[in-house]
């Protein structure tokens, strides 16, 4: 504040000052001064009651309401909507507060009859524009000084619940949050009904977060919050629920208080919680306290796991007993205690928690893959039905949640065909497909898609979630590439979420590139050129055109980079197939030409010789009549031909620099060199046999032999064809 603006408040105070003294002296002019002033709004945009409620002046404060409460300027709030009652609490005068209070009780109120709240209610309620009412102004900016203030509030108006302000604190929350445990206990103690709520959690919450390690004073106010609930819930036009949803509340990490008191050591608070939560007192919510012994294991936390586990085991059916041990023996992955207790203790595996949880849901859930076939044949010997109630999680939705990749498709694997769990969905709705998806794990995707049977298959990739959205809508807005659904036409591309967003829109959720959304975005581009009307047009959508504008900005840009990259990819493969084809090549060519030159030579080596006693069959061959011979010629000729034939398309291989092309006259001279080997095969049979044919004996069992070649070529043939058929059908 510079030098003359001081100097003007200074001014305008001692002004204020003398008259304030005049009037409350009975000075006629300075009364009728100030109640020319009384309801009007100042420079800072306070009224003369406002201002005196903010500096204190208590005796100022009486007179204002004494002679001018015909101006009604008791409930008239300033330019920012601030109370006289919420500047004095604000400020903490507790005697101004007191004041403002009495006038308000004794105030002639004009109010409607129908209205059930009283005009002191109304008084004491009053908010600001941020929600904030004076009990809240005590409370957020107060001390434990602030008490008296706090005690009279709540006196004046002990039937309010207190709503929540702009940040969803209430003021119990905020004195949890800020540790002002006399405050707590005042409101708690006067209140005939509260609320404690906060942002997506509770002033108990609060409470144990506040405290960590805790005394027994905090231990104490959880006691006296607990109490407190209790007596509200019991209240007229309340329910026993309310008690119990204290503790099933869970903050924006999933945590309950007794998730809190484990994660803080909290022992006390811990035994209270199990003491009080009616779910524990009757046997019920036993999953999470597994999951919470799982951790204090890891923690080794002697003390906690024993309160944890003996409230687990109490109330188990006496068939049961020792399915904790079991539980704890699949988290430590010790699969030969686990198989001891499944053939010891055949019962266990009907055990079902009131969650619904199984042992088959503690293997899913630590991801004990090697158990999973023993549980499940079990449980089927046992007659246990693969059902479960509505959003309570399956073991596939546990590993789905849990991201455990080949723990999922074992359990497809291995599932029964006719449970209909495979369609099952979790409390916010989504099947292991859309879990799968929104965590963008692609190799478990295809792992469902391949496993899941057809009658639940299409169920499962139409079905949509709480949000409304479906399968594709997570895969385009996660960016998890799978290009086998982005053109699968069972799927429906026009499909709108509860935004109204198709799942094209969904490209455009967020302003950045998320994952594999270029992939996504390109292949798409290509499906709409080959089939325009498989997806939606984009110009329809209800996405504004400047967001998609912008980002298809980006998609353009990153799009010819993948272009770039996939094209530097392809000439890198081109060249790998080239040099390996090459290689493969200089082997075979060397193979080629020696089968080349032996089938050119034996043409002309003939089996038995040739007539050298003169005449007319002077150089004739001595076996050309022969049967055997004939064989000899017309396989030695096959053989050459191939042989050769092979040999120009290696020549026509070496020359070309097309992969496709390549490939093929590779293929097409290997094939040949393979016939070209049986048929030198063969003419060796047939040469022999000439030769040897005045010892039969001999003759055959050469011939045997060398048959053995093809029995093992036909074996070879046999097997490459049975495991290409198996890769195929693993491919599909």
């Amino acid at each position: 504040m510079d030098e003359k603006a001081w100097y003007e408040n200074a001014l305008i105070e001692k002004t204020m000052h003398d008259l304030y003294e005049k009037a409350m002296h009975g000075d006629a002019t300075a009364i009728s001064e100030l109640k020319m002033k009384a309801d009007e709004l100042e420079k800072d945009g306070k009224t003369i009651l406002l201002r005196e409620c903010l500096l204190g002046d208590t005796e100022r404060v009486r007179f204002i309401l004494r002679e001018f409460a015909d101006r009604n300027i008791l409930v008239k709030p300033s330019s920012f909507n601030d109370t006289a009652l919420s500047l004095a609490a604000y400020r903490g005068h507790t005697k101004v507060v007191e004041v403002l209070i009495e006038a308000a009780t004794n105030f002639p109120w004009a109010s409607a009859a129908d209205n059930p709240i009283t005009p002191l209610q109304a008084f004491v309620r009053q908010p600001d524009k941020y929600s904030t009412t004076a009990l809240h102004c005590a409370v957020r900016y107060g001390s434990v000084g602030y008490v008296d203030i706090v005690k009279l509030l709540v006196k004046a108006d002990p039937s309010d619940r207190h709503i929540p302000d702009e940040e969803g604190k209430t003021p119990i929350y905020w004195a949890a949050e800020r540790g002002l445990k006399d405050i707590m206990e005042v409101i708690c103690t006067t209140s005939a009904a509260q609320s404690l709520e906060g942002p997506g959690t509770t002033a108990f919450h609060a409470l144990i977060k506040e405290n960590g390690q805790a005394e027994k004073k905090d231990i104490t106010m959880m006691g006296v919050i607990i109490n407190a609930v209790k007596r509200w819930s019991s209240a007229e036009g309340a329910s026993e629920n309310d008690f119990e949803a204290l503790f099933d509340i869970t903050d924006d990490s999933g945590r309950n208080v007794l998730d809190l008191a484990v994660e803080r050591n909290n022992y006390d608070a811990a035994q209270l919680i199990l003491q009080e939560d009616p779910a524990y007192l009757r046997g019920s919510k036993k999953t999470g306290l597994m999951r919470l012994i799982f951790k204090l294991i890891d923690e080794d936390n002697k003390d906690l796991r024993k309160l944890l586990s003996k409230t687990y085991q109490a109330g188990i059916d006496s068939r049961y007993k020792g399915v904790h041990d079991l539980i704890l023996a699949i988290q430590r992955r010790d699969k030969e205690r686990v198989l001891s207790f499944l053939r010891d203790s055949k019962q266990l595996l009907s055990f079902a928690e009131e969650e619904g949880w199984t042992i088959l849901h503690y293997a899913a859930y630590h991801g004990f893959d090697s158990i999973l076939d023993v549980i499940i044949e079990g449980q089927m010997d046992v007659g246990y039905q693969f059902e479960y109630k509505d959003k309570v999680l399956t073991p596939l939705l546990v590993a789905a949640e849990r991201g455990l990749t080949s723990t999922v498709i074992r359990l497809m694997q291995l599932w029964p065909t006719s449970s209909p769990a495979y369609t099952a969905i979790n409390k916010i709705g989504r099947n292991i497909l859309h879990i799968a998806a929104a965590g963008n794990k692609l190799e478990m995707i295809q792992g469902i898609l391949k496993y899941c049977p057809e009658i639940f298959k299409d169920e499962i990739l139409k079905q949509q979630d709480d949000n409304g959205d479906t399968l594709l809508h997570l895969l385009i807005s996660h960016g998890c590439f799978v290009p086998e659904l982005i053109k699968h036409t069972g799927l429906d591309t026009m499909a709108k979420n509860k935004r109204n967003w198709t799942p094209l829109d969904m490209l455009y959720l967020r302003d950045d590139i998320i994952a594999d959304q270029v992939q996504i975005k390109f292949a798409i581009n290509n499906i709409c050129k080959q089939s325009p009307r498989f997806w939606p047009d984009i110009s329809e959508s209800i996405v504004p055109f400047n967001k998609r504008e912008k980002k298809d900005v980006i998609f353009k840009e990153k799009t010819k980079l993948l272009m770039d990259e996939e094209q530097a990819h392809s000439e890198l493969e081109k060249k790998k197939h080239l040099q390996t084809y090459k290689k493969r090549t200089n082997t075979q060519i060397i193979v080629t030409a020696l089968i080349t030159t032996v089938t050119f030579t034996v043409g002309f080596t003939m089996p038995g010789g040739l007539y050298q006693s003169g005449g007319i069959d002077q150089g004739l061959v001595i076996f050309s009549k022969k049967a055997a011979f004939n064989t000899f010629m017309v396989s030695d000729a096959i053989a050459l031909l191939l042989s050769t034939s092979s040999l120009v398309f290696y020549f026509l291989e070496s020359m070309n620099e097309d992969p496709h092309q390549v490939r093929k006259l590779n293929a097409a001279s290997t094939g040949l060199n393979i016939v070209s080997v049986i048929a030198m095969m063969l003419t060796f049979i047939a040469g022999t046999y000439v030769v040897l044919s005045k010892s039969p004996g001999l003759a055959i069992s050469v011939c045997v032999i060398c048959s053995l070649f093809f029995l093992l070529i036909i074996v070879l043939s046999i097997k490459i064809f049975y495991n290409g058929r198996i890769k195929r059908n693993n491919t599909s």
